[in-house]
C-alpha cells in the first residue's frame, strides 16, 4: 500500500462494510452535477460514502482534463484508501457553483470529509494529489478546512431553476 493507506487510521479499514453500496466505476471518474451531489457524497453530513476528491471544471478546459487524467491516474491508491474521485461540469452544476462559491477560473479540486472541505491548490500532479489528501486525512491541514456549506432549500433550488430557465442572471426575480 502507498503513503495514503499508512495516513488513515485502522478503524478506516472497519468502513469496509459499507464500501459494496457506493458505485465505484472501474477506471473513471464519477460524474457529479446538482442533481446528484449531496446523494452521492453526502458530504453535508460526513456520513457513510467516506471521503470524495472533486474537481469542478469545464469540458474545453485543458487544465480541467490534465486535472482529471491525473486523477485517474490514482484511482486505484485512492479507492483502496475509501476516498472516492469525481468530476463537476460547470454545464451541470450551476446549483454547486452557487453553493461553494466559486469563480470563473478552474478547475478548483477540493477533498470532502467528514463534514469539512480542503481545497487543492496544487499543481495537476498525481503525487501532489496524494500527498494533499494524506495531509489532510492525517489532519495537518485542518486549519486550512472549512465546513461544507449547506444545501439550498426546496424554494432557492426552485427559483435558481427558474431563473436558469429563463436565462436570468444573479438579480432577483
Amino acid at each position: 500500500a502507498g503513503p495514503l493507506s499508512r495516513a488513515l487510521p485502522c478503524w478506516a479499514c472497519l468502513l469496509g462494510s459499507v464500501w459494496p453500496f457506493v458505485a465505484i466505476g472501474g477506471g473513471e471518474l464519477n460524474i457529479l452535477s446538482d442533481d446528484n451531489f449531496e446523494h452521492e457524497t453526502q458530504a453535508t453530513t460526513g456520513s457513510t460514502t467516506g471521503s470524495w476528491l472533486v474537481t469542478f471544471g469545464t469540458q474545453d478546459c485543458e487544465r480541467c482534463a490534465t486535472m482529471r487524467t491525473e486523477m485517474m491516474s490514482i484511482l486505484e491508491e485512492l479507492h483502496a484508501n475509501y476516498v472516492i474521485a469525481a468530476s463537476v461540469d460547470r454545464a451541470a452544476a450551476a446549483g454547486l457553483w452557487k453553493r461553494f462559491d466559486l469563480g470563473a477560473e478552474v478547475p478548483v479540486t477540493f477533498l470532502f470529509s467528514k463534514g469539512w472541505m480542503y481545497r487543492y491548490d496544487g499543481d495537476a500532479e498525481s503525487s501532489e494529489l496524494i500527498n494533499f489528501v494524506v495531509e489532510a486525512l492525517g489532519g495537518a491541514l485542518d486549519s486550512k478546512r472549512r465546513k461544507i456549506p449547506a444545501e439550498p432549500d426546496f424554494l432557492s433550488s426552485m427559483i435558481d431553476k427558474i431563473k436558469s430557465m429563463l436565462g436570468v442572471g444573479g438579480g432577483e426575480l
